[in-house]
């Protein structure tokens, strides 16, 4: 990875894995998600460091989609961000 590195990719897990723990989501949720993005960072090398965040969302927002019963609104997460992403 040119643009991202082990320690952006733990911060961002960390930080999916609160989103997952906060919204009282499933364990496979969270580990769906994960995969998505390790998959997502494999084969897309030019991932910038400011859409990294919101490529973590995305990868949760499709976990959701999978495994919830009820979905969880996207201007949530995105609120979760802290600004770093918007609609």
């Amino acid at each position: 990875q040119m643009y991202i590195t082990a320690s952006m990719r733990a911060i961002l897990v960390d930080w999916m894995s609160e989103l997952c723990y906060n919204y009282s989501l499933h364990r496979v949720t969270f580990h769906t998600a994960v995969n998505l993005l390790d998959r997502t960072i494999g084969i897309n090398h030019c991932i910038k460091k400011t859409e990294f965040q919101a490529v973590g969302a995305v990868c949760v927002v499709i976990a959701i989609k999978l495994w919830e019963p009820v979905s969880i609104n996207l201007d949530m997460i995105i609120q979760s961000t802290g600004g770093s992403c918007t609609a």
